[in-house]
């Protein structure tokens, strides 16, 4: 009998630690550094905000660094194609002003780590507002399709 009160009070125990949080499974935690538009110092950017380009002139290029951190601890993979392990999705397939200039070197980002991506924007000649997306996916369980939201306007807008 005292060994069954023994066991139930052991998986009491590891229930209620478990509830309190006291048992943590290790996780990758996906941080986006970048800036916001032309002129701002780089900050940390949640999912969905947009980072401006601005009017670079027509041909002109208009780069910016986003680095990818993973502030978890446990390995962070980044889930797009290579060889830059993230993507520009949704915009404008005749022109496609926005591109990823510099990729990741790798997909696997270890806790305390960061990669650097280089998007870019060419300036083109028209009066228009361009967009697309900055897809970061991931295996970070809070965020796995991490974007941000890309503009730039053409030399005529």
């Amino acid at each position: 009998m005292r060994r069954y009160a023994t066991g139930v009070l052991v998986v009491l125990a590891v229930l209620v630690a478990a509830s309190c949080d006291l048992v943590r499974v290790p996780a990758p935690e996906l941080q986006v550094i970048t800036r916001a538009k032309p002129g701002d110092e780089p900050a940390d950017l949640a999912s969905g905000l947009t980072m401006e380009f601005g009017k670079p002139g027509n041909g002109v290029n208009e780069d910016v660094v986003v680095t990818i951190r993973n502030i978890g601890d446990a390995d962070l993979i980044l889930e797009a194609a290579a060889p830059h392990y993230v993507a520009i999705v949704d915009q404008n397939e005749a022109e496609k002003p926005f591109s990823i200039a510099i990729g990741a070197d790798t997909n696997s980002i270890g806790p305390g780590e960061e990669v650097s991506v280089t998007v870019r924007f060419v300036g083109q000649s028209t009066s228009t507002r361009y967009a697309a997306k900055l897809l970061i996916p991931s295996n970070d369980g809070e965020h796995p399709d991490y974007f941000l939201n890309l503009q730039g306007d053409g030399d005529g807008f």
